[in-house]
Order: C-alpha cells, then structure tokens, then sequence
C-alpha cells in the first residue's frame, strides 16, 4: 500500500481560523496538503499548502468531489472538517500513514470520534490483533482516510444532487467492503466535533437517498442491510431521518405541562413518552418512541376515527421512505430556476422550485434538475408533486424511462391558472401520478 499522503481540509465560511490552523499543524508531516474553502465574500484565503476557493453555496458533498478532483491515483485522500479538534494533528497523520503500511488490505480509516451519530462502542465489530485499530461497521466522515482503489470507485459517481454529502460514507464503507478491503477506527487518535449541524437533517437525508440510488443493486441492497443492522441489533436512533442533538436535548427533558390528546382528556404535569420519528409509509404510520409509548393511551386521530398504535419488531426502511426529485438552482437558456428561500411564494418546510421565463424566449422545454432510479418493487408507486403558476402558462412533463433509455410512460399536466402559489398549500394544484410495479432493474424518472 503506497504511503504518500494528502491531506484535505474542508473549511467554510466562519472557520478560516481553524482551518488555518489545522493546516499549519500538517504542513511538515502531510506529503500534500489541500485546503479547499468558501467563503460569502469570495475573497482568497490563504495560508500551509494549497489553498482552493469554491463557491459559497457548495457544501461538504461538491467540496468533497472536488478533494477526488485534485487527488492523484496514487494517493491516500485524508480528509479532515475545519470543525474538528484534535490535540495532536501531526501524530494523527503519522499514526494513518502508519496504518495503510502495516495493515496492505485496508480501504478506510478513521480515528475515534467524539461526538458522532455512529459512536465506537456502537459500531465495533472487532480487534485488529497487535494494533490500535478496531474493525467499524461505519467510520464517519469528520475525519477519514480513503485508500486509492476505493478514491477510484467514489470517483466517478455524481455529486450534483449531494451537496450536503450525506451517504458518501456509506458508499466508500460499501465499495471497500466489495474490494475486500477492511474498515477500521483508530481508537489511539481521538478527534473531537461538535454536537451540532448547520443545515437540515431532512434535505440531507433526502440527498442521501438520491445519491446511494446510482450505485449498484447489490452494494445499494448491502448500504440499505447495513445501516438497518445498526439501526435494529445496535439499538440506536436511524440519523437518515431525525436530528440527533434535537433528540438527545429532549431525552434529557421530558416532564413537561402539556395539553394531551389521550382519549380527549387534557392532562397536566404527566410524564409524556418521547417520540424520535413519525413516518407514513403507504397505508402504515411507523413511530419511534420510548417503550413506555404503547402504555400511554396516545392514539393517531383521522377525521372522526382513533386510531390506536401497536407494538411491531417492524422498520421503516430506507428503501420505502418518501424521496424527494431532485431539484437544483441553475440559470439555463431562457429561464432562471431557483430552489427555495422564496419568502411570500413558498409554503414553509416545502422544497420548492420557482421557475421564471424570460419572455422573449417564447415556447420552450425547461428541464427540471436531475433524474430518479426507481427501485425494483412489486407495488405501485406514487409521484406527488403541488403546481402554481402566476402570469405564466405552461405542462409538466413526466417521462418513465427504462435502463436502456426506452420511454415506458410519459404525462403531460397542464398548470392549472387558477392556482397562484405563496404561502397557503391550499393555493397549490395537487397531482398524484401513479408509477406501475416494477419487478426488475430500472427505470429511471426524468
């Protein structure tokens, strides 16, 4: 395994200081050192090693397809967050160098770090004999080391619609597992991040999903086990879809004076049982709550029925949970798409793409963002999408294609003028469009 290093640090707006820093710290033990940052601003930072300005809008998942840009073939990818802390950088760096060299079949590693969702104790599968190095069923990505061939396999995937990043990890842990190779933590190294997140968990997740969705079947089927495994053996809360620091911050508070719905009786200073996640899944509601849920007398309440819940050993999957199409900003000929922060045209918490045309261009076809591989299933699926248009008239265009690019389906539906958008969902024309089963690989929605 080839030792020559190259140490990237992802810094953003705010974090020049620290980045400056940890740079400093790996400049003379690092055989490279890349420093790609953003700032609002865009002016140049600088400082140890090469220092690259990306624009401002790009997050951990472009910054990180740019690190595999600059990367050579031959090189480790160290990885480091401008956020995380470590007492020693350069022990850091030598202790990773020195695990690529002693251990030929490795593909990730990472050191122990403190705070993540996938916490050592959880994610520990075994002692690497005569070393520090543990076996993990997840490393993380605060800080990480990807070998060559798995840099190589992450290469080539688009990134486009994860520019939160999310899934990355799980896609290197997933080829390195395919090559062969081992995934360990460092449990000598100790890196610190903070119990906090600048953007939201739900647009990650969302980005998640889309990204794993273009890779293989099979490692996306083993991605999909996986996480499943640590979500159901190991006990711990699924970080696809709820907020960890919000969850922990209410486990430590729940004696609350509240107005509860329980068999239409209000009830003051009760012990109220913590709920982590509500999924709707076709004709299912899945809960995650503390045990003492079920005892509770809490029931889903539908027009005129109480609905009461049920204890089930059943999850709510990845492969089942709602996935946003993914949408992007992008100035293209003839019209201008911004997603979201639209103030009085946005209905709050929705994902929403605002299309404006410029007039002279006259009849034209828009195509809106990227594209969707539909899972293999034998139910019916369902596209939903809400319409406004506002001085404007046009169709939107759904096209089901197969793998080979044959079109199975396509709908034309005429925004109706009637409905003019902003803040209230009732001003939105509600389509649903059904999907047919698909039992085999394909097709993919444009």
């Amino acid at each position: 395994m080839p030792s020559s290093v190259h140490a990237f640090v992802i810094s953003w707006e705010g974090f020049h200081k620290r980045a400056l820093d940890i740079a400093e710290s790996l400049h003379s033990v690092a055989d490279r050192l890349t420093v790609i940052y953003s700032n609002a601003k865009g002016t140049e930072e600088t400082g140890a090693g090469e220092w690259v300005r990306v624009p401002q809008d790009l997050f951990y998942g472009r910054k990180f397809q740019r690190s595999l840009q600059l990367c050579d073939p031959s090189e480790i990818m160290l990885q480091i967050q401008a956020d995380a802390d470590c007492e020693d950088w350069p022990s850091l760096v030598r202790g990773c160098v020195q695990a690529f060299e002693q251990t030929p079949r490795m593909g990730v590693w990472a050191p122990d770090i403190a705070w993540t969702p996938w916490s050592t104790d959880i994610v520990f599968l075994s002692r690497v004999e005569g070393t520090s190095l543990i076996n993990v069923a997840q490393t993380d990505g605060v800080v990480w080391a990807l070998s060559p061939p798995v840099v190589d396999q992450l290469r080539p995937l688009d990134y486009s619609h994860n520019n939160l990043g999310w899934g990355i990890d799980w896609a290197a842990i997933g080829f390195a597992r395919q090559l062969g190779l081992s995934v360990v933590r460092d449990v000598a190294h100790k890196v610190h991040h903070p119990k906090r997140r600048g953007y939201s968990t739900d647009e990650a997740a969302q980005h998640m999903k889309n990204f794993i969705s273009q890779l293989p079947a099979k490692l996306r089927s083993d991605i999909i086990s996986h996480h499943a495994e640590l979500v159901t053996e190991r006990g711990i809360a699924d970080d696809l879809s709820s907020d960890h620091e919000n969850r922990t911050q209410a486990m430590q508070s729940t004696d609350l004076e509240a107005k509860s719905m329980t068999k239409g009786k209000i009830l003051a200073n009760i012990q109220i049982p913590q709920i982590y996640e509500i999924h709707l899944i076709e004709d299912q509601v899945f809960v995650k709550a503390d045990s003492d849920f079920i005892d509770s007398d809490t029931f889903l309440r539908c027009g005129e029925l109480e609905l009461p819940f049920v204890a089930t050993n059943d999850i709510a999957r990845i492969e089942a949970l709602p996935r946003s199409f993914p949408l992007a900003s992008c100035i293209c000929d003839g019209a201008e798409l911004t997603l979201n922060g639209l103030e009085e045209w946005q209905v709050s918490r929705w994902n929403t793409l605002r299309v404006v045309v410029d007039r002279k261009s006259g009849s034209q076809r828009i195509p809106l963002s990227g594209e969707m591989v539909i899972e293999p299933s034998d139910k019916q699926r369902t596209f939903m999408v809400e319409l406004a248009c506002h001085r404007a008239q046009g169709n939107l265009l759904i096209r089901v294609c197969s793998e080979d690019g044959g079109l199975v389906r396509q709908q034309r539906i005429p925004f109706d003028k009637k409905y003019a958008g902003g803040t209230d969902p009732e001003e939105y024309q509600h389509v649903r469009f059904a999907i047919p089963a698909v039992t085999s690989p394909g097709p993919i929605w444009t």
